[in-house]
């Protein structure tokens, strides 16, 4: 948060998980600009191979590109910072536990083990971080019951 107190908030409320994956609600406001977006998320497990990333709260930024600079993302990710064990864990567009490997997919609709029009999630998302325009973003990711970690 920066010295004014301007910031915007991505709030991840995990539900409980089922056999395939870990869905979610995903809210997105800023003390900036009066908007807020709620939408839907997906994880992985928060065991097996790539399980979800912790919850916590993390510093993030939006990400254009690959870290090679190869690949250009449209619209942007959102890059969590000082994840422990996961030096990319990200919010970003996908609809199935397979298409990420421990990040957080955002849609707006569910699905059984799903989530869709992630295209349309992520841009909204994206709307308010430029719209609010400061560069400061924190994401809580809070567990269903409210253990702290997976």
């Amino acid at each position: 948060m920066d010295a004014f107190g301007l910031n915007v908030f991505i709030v991840i409320s995990r539900l409980e998980h089922t056999g395939r994956s870990t869905p979610g609600l995903v809210s997105v406001s800023s003390t900036v600009v009066g908007d807020t977006y709620n939408a839907y998320t997906l994880e992985r497990l928060p065991y097996g191979v790539n399980p979800r990333m912790p919850a916590g709260t993390y510093s993030a930024y939006q990400r254009y590109q690959s870290v090679d600079g190869v690949t250009r993302y449209d619209p942007p990710r959102i890059h969590l910072v000082g994840v422990s064990g996961y030096p990319g864990g990200q919010i970003h567009v996908g609809n199935r536990p397979g298409e990420t490997t421990g990040c957080a997919l955002a849609g707006t609709r569910e699905g059984i083990d799903a989530v869709w029009d992630s295209e349309t999630a992520m841009r909204a998302i994206n709307s308010i971080i430029d719209a609010d325009a400061t560069g400061n973003i924190t994401v809580i990711i809070h567990n269903y019951d409210n253990t702290p970690g997976e």
